[in-house]
C-alpha cells in the first residue's frame, strides 16, 4: 500500500505504546534546552492530525508535508 510505500509506518506506529521510543534520524534537534543530551535522539510522535503541524521533520527543516514525504 502507499502508506507502507512511504516507510512512515517504521517509526510512526499505530501502537501508543511504541510511540514514546527514542530514535535517531540523522537530523539534529534546534534546541537550547539541553545541549548535549541525546544529541540526534528524538521521541517519534504519532502522526494524529499531522497535517496541521508546520514545519515538519524534528528539526523543522520542511515547510510542507510534501517537502517531508519527499524527503
Amino acid at each position: 500500500s502507499e502508506r507502507d510505500s512511504l516507510g512512515c509506518i517504521y517509526c510512526h506506529q499505530t501502537s501508543p505504546y511504541t510511540m514514546d521510543q527514542a530514535n535517531v534520524n540523522g537530523l539534529n534537534a534546534k534546541t537550547r534546552d539541553d545541549q548535549g543530551a541525546g544529541k540526534g535522539f528524538f521521541k517519534t510522535p504519532s502522526l494524529r492530525n499531522i497535517g496541521v503541524g508546520a514545519p515538519y521533520m524534528h528539526d523543522g527543516h520542511f515547510a510542507t508535508l510534501d517537502d517531508a514525504v519527499e524527503f
